[in-house]
Parts: structure tokens; sequence; C-alpha cells
């Protein structure tokens, strides 16, 4: 039997308001991150991801419209294909098709956290003679 107070779970409603505030600039938002170094540079990941989100916000109107334009109804991936289509397309202008691929750019950075290369992953296969010289 547990103890202490059983407390209910927040709803997916909640959950969901909690999130759109976090992910849109607003009051809430800027007071939460009071004090913060938010300096985009290599070694400041949460830097990294406010620029990423800003360079994200600049591109959602700009995908609105090529997929209007194309009358497609499209998931927010693969920004350097939309750039490219709705250039194609006339759509769009080049600055615009621009900010699409910063976005990508910035989109996959923040997905690809740990990117490696394979070998670094795997093992290396030890010889018998290898594991008798280690014991």
């Amino acid at each position: 039997m547990p103890i202490g107070r059983v407390r209910k779970a927040p709803s997916d409603k909640l959950d969901s308001k909690l999130a759109r505030i976090l992910q849109t600039p607003n009051s809430t938002r800027t007071r939460l991150a009071r004090n913060q170094y938010l300096e985009p540079s290599k070694h400041n990941v949460q830097g990294q991801l406010e620029l990423a989100l800003t360079v994200i916000l600049q591109a959602e109107p700009i995908f609105d419209k090529v997929c209007t334009h194309l009358q497609t109804k499209r998931a927010f991936t693969r920004l350097d294909l939309i750039a490219k289509e709705g250039l194609e397309a006339g759509a769009i202008t080049q600055e615009e098709a621009e900010v699409l691929l910063e976005a990508e750019e910035h989109r996959m950075r923040s997905i690809n956290v740990d990117d490696f290369e394979p070998e670094m992953l795997s093992a290396g296969v030890q010889t018998p003679e290898a594991i008798r010289q280690a014991s």
C-alpha cells in the first residue's frame, strides 16, 4: 500500500495547454526563462534550442503558404524539399526558401542529439588470442 497522498495525473488537455505555453513566445515563457543563459553557442545546447524554436516559428507561416499553394497537407518535416517545391511552384521567394532550409537544419540538429558513427557504437571483434592475453 502506498504511503502518502494519492494525486491524480494532469489531464491531456492541461498537458497540451502547458506545452503550447512553453513553445510559443509569451510573457509566461519569458518569465520562466529569466536569468537563463540562452545565447546560442557551440557549448550551450539550451541556447541552440531557443534559436531553433525562433527559426521554426518563422518557418511555420511559410510552410503553410506552400501547402496552401500546392493544395496539400504535409507533415512539418523535410522542409528542404518543401522549399524546393515552393520555389518551383512560385509560391515563395528565395528568402522564404532559405528560412525553410535553416529551419530544417535546426530541426534535424535538435533531433539528432547524439549522432555517432556506427563504428563508434559497435564492439570490436576479439580473437581467442586477444582474450587469453587480457586475462
